[in-house]
């Protein structure tokens, strides 16, 4: 995951460019412009593949296997489908060109973590076993079966325990 804030997906792909904003400045009866270079909508768009993935993920672990590209490619785009749909009824876009665009390049992103999963896992021999697992803190979600609301202690070699807590996307069972 990208630190929250620093999505990238439509940096190519914008939703409008090249623009300005003028704004009215009530205090000194003057109008300030705001040049724009870009306007992106890039943690709603961060959400929706997270939640993508996630889904198809899970279904992954339920059936105790690997992504296989290209063979499982086609129940990911639809699973992008269904997201996108409910996202467009939430965030409707400024047009239908933005939208299909938008949605070329999800395809394109969806592609490419089908083809690396699959690398990764044949190389290594993992595969994911526990998806949002919350560790030393309640649940948000579905969660997983490893989830704790105790701290995990970490013993340091100098003997020294830590108590930790976070959420962890994905721990996989090694090949």
């Amino acid at each position: 995951d990208l630190p929250k804030g620093y999505q990238i997906s439509m940096y190519e792909m914008p939703i409008a460019q090249h623009g300005h904003i003028d704004i009215d400045l009530n205090t000194t009866n003057t109008t300030k412009r705001v040049r724009l270079t870009r306007i992106h909508m890039e943690e709603d768009a961060g959400k929706l593949l997270h939640e993508v993935f996630e889904r198809f993920v899970r279904e992954l672990v339920e059936q105790h296997r690997s992504p296989k590209h290209p063979d499982d490619l086609a129940r990911l785009h639809s699973i992008l489908q269904s997201r996108a749909t409910e996202y467009r009824d939430w965030y409707p876009p400024m047009t239908e060109q933005v939208y299909q665009a938008q949605m070329a390049e999800f395809t394109r992103v969806i592609r490419t973590f089908l083809v690396e999963e699959d690398r990764y896992c044949s190389e290594t021999g993992n595969r994911p076993v526990y998806l949002e697992a919350s560790l030393g803190m309640s649940s948000d979600g579905e969660g997983s079966a490893i989830d704790t609301d105790e701290p995990i202690p970490v013993r340091l070699p100098d003997d020294t325990t830590l108590y930790v807590r976070g959420r962890v996307d994905r721990i996989d069972e090694a090949g």
